[in-house]
């Protein structure tokens, strides 16, 4: 195949993307919304052959649309593909509604962020999009592994280098005194002479307390380790968006 012929296809294959998305802009224009959905996804199918400015005009006319159908959780997903393929994206703020804007751009703001899940939850004409700290995940799991892991992980690195050292004092002294436990009761168990059998079980019980102790000692930084990581160290932020047809209202929860 000629590179003139491969020009031609190429010049066919962008106008009649072109034509069509003129089509779809021309239902925007005039708030045929569904038929924009309809034709935006039949556009998108074939996503090979649009350009990435394409991609983003299909896209955001597609997630207004869906805005303005007030199918909240759909508009979401369509400016996240924005943001995927174009993370600094913006739109006109003369040609789109204040409230998409705000929309939008709190979109751009949680998804930003690094180690960052964004959730959405419809319930009627209401989303409510939860901003997670992905790092919750990998701390948790660190912390439950040994404490003070996940603290050190998550940036408190002060907590995590204390509650790291008293975990390795108590787990350490468990170990050796479960070990000088079981030699002592195995002393004590095979002492015959009635003199030395008190001394000897004073010796093991000793150091059963001692074992115990420090057994619930580390039981007890385990646990605190857990809860300060789920509840206290790691936080997130939700921002609720109320859309109804005629406003838009936004709280934030840090």
């Amino acid at each position: 195949m000629t590179r003139l012929t491969i020009l031609f296809l190429l010049t066919s294959v962008l106008h009649m993307n072109a034509v069509e998305l003129d089509v779809v802009d021309e239902k925007f224009k005039n708030f045929d919304y569904p038929a924009v959905i309809l034709l935006a996804d039949s556009l998108l199918n074939g996503s090979e052959k649009l350009s990435n400015e394409q991609k983003l005009t299909l896209y955001q006319l597609k997630g207004i649309s869906f805005f303005s159908l007030l199918e909240m959780q759909q508009s979401l997903a369509c400016f996240s593909e924005i943001l995927k393929i174009d993370p600094g994206h913006t739109m006109d703020p003369v040609q789109t509604s204040p409230k998409i804007l705000a929309f939008f751009n709190q979109i751009k703001t949680c998804l930003a962020r690094k180690d960052t899940v964004v959730v959405a939850h419809v319930f009627k004409d209401t989303v409510t999009v939860t901003q997670y700290d992905d790092r919750i995940r990998h701390a948790v799991s660190r912390s439950m592994i040994f404490p003070g892991w996940g603290h050190y992980y998550s940036g408190q690195k002060t907590k995590g280098k204390i509650l790291a050292g008293v975990s390795v004092i108590c787990l350490g002294a468990a170990i050796y005194y479960t070990a000088d436990c079981n030699r002592a009761h195995q002393n004590y168990m095979r002492e015959v002479d009635p003199r030395k059998i008190g001394g000897k079980y004073d010796i093991w019980n000793t150091l059963y307390q001692k074992r115990n102790v420090f057994i619930l000692s580390y039981t007890a930084i385990w646990l605190y380790a857990q809860t300060d990581i789920l509840f206290f160290s790691v936080g997130n932020k939700k921002v609720t968006l109320s859309a109804s047809p005629t406003a838009l209202h936004m709280t934030c929860q840090f």
